[in-house]
């Protein structure tokens, strides 16, 4: 069984290197922003070769103290001081909330994570995903053979969180999605 250590990144290095020697993970997943994405490479080269990194780019969306966290992973999270609205998952939980589509094929639908959190098993590896960040919304798109599927996540002036989906037939042929 392999150990998995998943650290959210801050200005604190010193702390999560000693994490990170005391638990001896084979995996070390660091929810970074843009800005202490930046200052991980001396963290980075500290850690053992044996030891896989990955970067999960996090990014707040936020209106007068509620937060939107937009993960790179499909994960979505908020909330307004103590209140939460989409509870902060774990990668090996069923997120809150989610988006998916599906395409119909041979008599059925095959269900595919619009944002990418919770894929199915048997999804099809040609699937592509990508989540763009801008400063006041977020993008996540998959890209099917036939389909893209988009959503955007904003946050309005009077807080509200926006989700807009659409989907795009590149095919030519007529399609049957849900």
């Amino acid at each position: 069984m392999h150990k998995h250590q998943i650290i959210t990144v801050g200005r604190d290095f010193d702390t999560i290197y000693l994490g990170i020697k005391e638990f001896r993970p084979q995996f070390v997943h660091l929810l970074v922003t843009k800005e202490s994405k930046l200052l991980c490479a001396p963290l980075l080269s500290l850690l053992s070769d044996r030891v896989k990194v990955s970067q999960d780019l996090v990014g707040p969306y936020d209106m007068d103290g509620m937060t939107v966290w937009a993960h790179s992973t499909g994960y979505i999270d908020s909330c307004e001081s103590t209140l939460t609205y989409f509870k902060a998952m774990s990668l090996r939980e069923e997120p809150c909330i989610g988006f998916w589509s599906a395409e119909k094929n041979n008599g059925g639908y095959f269900p595919i994570s619009v944002t990418g959190a919770s894929r199915q098993m048997y999804e099809d590896e040609n699937i592509k995903r990508y989540t763009v960040f801008l400063k006041r919304c977020a993008y996540y798109i998959t890209e099917t053979k036939n389909i893209i599927y988009a959503l955007r996540l904003s946050v309005t002036s009077k807080k509200q969180i926006v989700f807009k989906c659409t989907a795009i037939n590149k095919s030519g042929a007529k399609k049957e999605i849900y």
